[in-house]
């Protein structure tokens, strides 16, 4: 196996996203240093950055490409990607008696014209990309207690949302109607991610303990358990064929590919510099984003792999 570093970008802290824009040749970051930054994916040029209000957690691109969502402290930005025009504010704090809450995720429906957004005080909503109208309002967990909801993930047929959080379990929603359509139970810590399958046929869940479950959507029983991270694994992603499982821990620095249908590990990638704290696939299938490293090559084979790093380096690279 080849691994070869090929240039260096960075932020001045942890970074906290990496996502593709749909066409795969722009990267974006975001992290505790209050910008978001887009990146040439073949030359490792920066090609923008957006000066936010604060840290920033969670970033997503709008289908069409056009917009990127950002979770900022207690808000939902939406900006034009090509000129970072701020288009909307979506307002998570109407939705909790907190005025302190943090907008933990952000995703959108696979026709663009929703945004789902969650918090760390139990609140879900999805608003109208178009309008900024709050279309549903929700809680994962029907109680009083505050408890922090991690990520949402909107189903590839848009019909779903996926929500999961500190309770130890992952809900479905039906996103017509925001009527609760089963909750997932198996795991025994907090589950930090989730990732629909290309076919939304598989949902896989990474949990601070230690195991990543896949799960039968339409059943809602458990069809395997992956274990081999020792620490907690904080992200997973499907690869675009659907048959390799991405995931990455916080603690020991490490990302794991699986195979789907298998469950065996197929190898684990060493070079991180920091916690893992994402895991994202280009549109090819050829690069794989996780945390603060870009792998490249063909990965189903995993052959011939370079990789790219986003450290925290002002010196060396670019700002």
């Amino acid at each position: 196996m080849k691994i070869e570093e090929k240039y260096c970008i960075s932020h001045d802290n942890k970074i906290n996203q990496v996502v593709f824009h749909p066409d795969g040749h722009i990267l974006a970051s975001c992290g505790y240093d209050d910008l978001i930054k887009l990146w040439d994916v073949k030359t490792g040029e920066k090609i923008r950055a957006f000066k936010c209000g604060d840290s920033v957690l969670d970033i997503a691109f709008s289908p069409d490409g056009n917009i990127l969502a950002s979770g900022e402290y207690q808000r939902i930005i939406l900006r034009k990607v090509d000129t970072g025009e701020i288009l909307s504010r979506l307002n998570l704090n109407e939705l909790t008696l907190h005025s302190h809450s943090y907008v933990r995720a952000v995703a959108f429906s696979p026709n663009g014209y929703i945004l789902a957004g969650c918090d760390d005080s139990n609140r879900i909503g999805w608003f109208n990309v178009k309008t900024g109208v709050l279309i549903k309002a929700l809680k994962h967990k029907d109680d009083e207690l505050d408890y922090e909801i991690n990520d949402v993930e909107f189903s590839p047929n848009g019909k779903i949302l996926a929500s999961c959080a500190e309770d130890q379990t992952v809900k479905l929603w039906e996103v017509n109607t925001g009527k609760l359509i089963r909750t997932l139970r198996s795991h025994t810590e907090d589950v930090y991610d989730i990732a629909f399958s290309p076919n939304g046929l598989i949902l896989a869940s990474g949990s601070r303990d230690d195991t990543i479950k896949l799960w039968d959507v339409e059943t809602g029983k458990t069809i395997r358990t992956l274990k081999s991270h020792d620490y907690s694994v904080t992200c997973v992603a499907f690869h675009p064929n659907g048959k390799i499982l991405a995931s990455g821990s916080c603690l020991n620095y490490r990302t794991k590919l699986w195979d789907v249908e298998t469950g065996k590990e197929i190898c684990t990638l060493n070079n991180h510099l920091r916690e893992v704290f994402s895991v994202n696939f280009s549109p090819d299938g050829q690069l794989l984003a996780s945390g603060e490293t870009i792998w490249h090559g063909d990965l189903p084979k995993m052959s011939n792999i370079e990789i790219v790093r986003l450290i925290k380096n002002p010196k060396k690279s670019q700002s």
